[in-house]
């Protein structure tokens, strides 16, 4: 072997060996990269989707302006909310809970909306948490659903309908009427808006029909009410008497 291969096959052996040590090095730098954290003071942002390894999206947080559609096995659908917080959402692409809060103001007109709501979209029993302010007139409490006497594609092309009314009082009460409208609540136990304390059991289709009441003067009572909401008969604290 010549002089000049010699020199030749040094070259050759030092670059090998410079490429393999870069190699080597990128590799742990890039393990390294994945293992850190990367940890901010403060973020400002108007929406984050926290998603699966494959892509499905799992946890929305957003403002009011960017909060999801209702989502429907993975098809995301124009839905009024007007309301900012957390969309949860399953494996099958259908939101399945939410936690949100609402706030309005108009002339004459306040409202207040802040919520928890677990179960999937037009499937079954839910379970939810909520406040609800409505000038003044105040209802807090724990509240179980059954899944809506509507079919979900209906509820959708209402909310679509709601969803292009104008802004204002007439939108805000047909806002709750869809959520209502969403699941009849079978079974409520709240402060109630006329100050009382109650625990409430409902028909399937939404109507309450049994009331266990502490008014706000302090007085218990037992109301059993017919499907039209009118009370039929009367159990106070000390005896029972008939409606008025």
């Amino acid at each position: 072997m010549g002089r000049t291969s010699r020199v030749g096959m040094r070259l050759l052996k030092v670059y090998v060996f410079a490429a393999a040590s870069l190699l080597i090095v990128a590799t742990l730098t890039a393990f390294q990269n994945q293992a850190q954290q990367t940890r901010f003071g403060v973020i400002d942002v108007e929406r984050i989707n926290i998603r699966e390894k494959d892509g499905k999206v799992r946890i929305v947080l957003a403002n009011k302006a960017r909060f999801p559609g209702l989502m429907v096995k993975g098809e995301e659908n124009p839905y009024p909310r007007n309301v900012a917080g957390i969309a949860f959402i399953n494996e099958d692409g259908t939101e399945y809970g939410t936690l949100a809060t609402e706030t309005r103001r108009a002339t004459g007109n306040f409202g207040a909306y802040s919520g928890l709501r677990w179960g999937s979209f037009g499937e079954g029993q839910g379970v939810g948490m909520l406040y609800d302010d409505n000038n003044g007139q105040r209802e807090a409490g724990v509240f179980i659903t059954d899944a809506p006497t509507t079919a979900a594609s209906q509820l959708l092309e209402r909310g679509k309908a709601v969803q292009q009314m104008a802004e204002g009082p007439a939108k805000a009460r047909a806002m709750a009427e869809l959520r209502r409208a969403e699941g009849p609540k079978r079974i409520t136990v709240a402060r109630m808006k006329d100050q009382s304390a109650a625990v409430e059991l409902s028909d399937p289709q939404g109507k309450p029909r049994l009331r266990l009441v502490v008014d706000r003067a302090g007085a218990p009572r037992v109301d059993f009410l017919d499907a039209t909401g009118r009370v039929t008969r009367t159990l106070s604290g000390s005896a029972a008497t008939s409606p008025r």
